[in-house]
């Protein structure tokens, strides 16, 4: 991956041992992203260091807490594989790509626990970290490390809907500690936590909330049934409904489909939705079906009360 420019964010996260700050500066995105006021900031106090020890490692600081690394970051929104960076092509049309550059300044950061762990937060989702990460140039991977005076790239899908406001690198679930200016420490501390849904049921042929292309991709007896599920309290993650969700009719029962993802808020395989927001899931089911409700199979990772509206 070839960066041609300043991205159009700046912020700065610690990793445990170290604290650091930075300041915003733009670049040629057409979105620009500013860290909230109301994130939690590490010590801008640099930390002694004495070049004869390890000039690597965890960072002790006079005041505030200790933490795993000191990373800066950059946030880019690009519309395609051509732009500030050559990236690959985005999942489906339409779509395009938040890259998130990190520098790490000290301390080491442990590539999985991004990986699995770590999000990008925007105004009503936490954006998980896309597979493609691994393709373009100091791509972050699955396992390993980034050492200090080394840079990670992460890219996050970033689809038409929701394309809610950047808001900044949420790691609240992952197992180094992190804080400084730019990072979001306060969320989910676990991957799967309990959350309280309502849902409703509607059905058609042609949904609005599908692009054509997708909802024409079924038999001519069959119908789609469209679930739209509201969190009504805490954080729902996506792979429960992606993998373990089933609507039930009468005479079946019926798995998620994976045009989902194409859908207005539609369900994605990864990632979380925030309170007080929606996520769209979508059923084949006969046109003759008669739809008797929506749940989990019994392997379900989050807990938390499920109410039809």
């Amino acid at each position: 991956m070839h960066r041609r420019s300043f991205l159009s964010l700046v912020g700065v996260t610690c990793v445990a041992g170290c604290t650091g700050d930075g300041d915003g500066s733009s670049g040629k995105s057409t979105d620009t992203v500013t860290s909230s006021s109301s994130t939690p900031t590490g010590t801008p106090e640099e930390s002694p260091t004495d070049p004869e020890d390890e000039p690597t490692t965890v960072a002790e600081t006079a005041s505030g807490p200790n933490f795993d690394a000191v990373v800066d970051y950059t946030v880019h929104i690009q519309d395609s594989a051509d732009g500030e960076y050559d990236l690959p092509e985005p999942r489906n049309e339409g779509w395009g790509w938040l890259v998130l550059e990190i520098s790490v300044a000290g301390g080491e950061l442990e590539m999985a626990d991004i990986w699995f762990n770590a999000f990008f937060e925007t105004k009503e989702r936490l954006l998980a970290v896309a597979h493609e990460s691994e393709k373009v140039e100091d791509g972050v991977m699955s396992s390993g490390s980034i050492r200090a005076d080394s840079q990670g790239v992460v890219l996050h899908d970033y689809p038409p809907s929701p394309r809610s406001e950047p808001v900044g690198w949420n790691v609240s679930p992952m197992d180094q500690t992190v804080g400084g200016d730019g990072v979001i420490a306060d969320g989910p501390t676990e991957l799967y936590p309990s959350v309280s849904l309502e849902y409703s049921v509607e059905t058609a042929k042609n949904p609005d909330v599908l692009p054509d292309e997708y909802a024409n991709r079924r038999n001519e007896n069959e119908i789609w049934a469209v679930v739209t599920l509201s969190v009504a309290d805490g954080h729902l993650n996506m792979e429960d409904v992606w993998f373990r969700s089933r609507l039930v009719t009468g005479s079946r029962t019926h798995d998620l489909a994976h045009a989902s993802e194409t859908a207005t808020r539609g369900v994605r395989s990864r990632g979380m939705v925030k309170s007080g927001n929606q996520a769209t899931a979508l059923y084949l089911i006969g046109a003759d079906e008669t739809i008797e409700g929506w749940g989990y199979t019994e392997d379900r990772r989050q807990d938390g009360p499920i109410a039809q509206l």
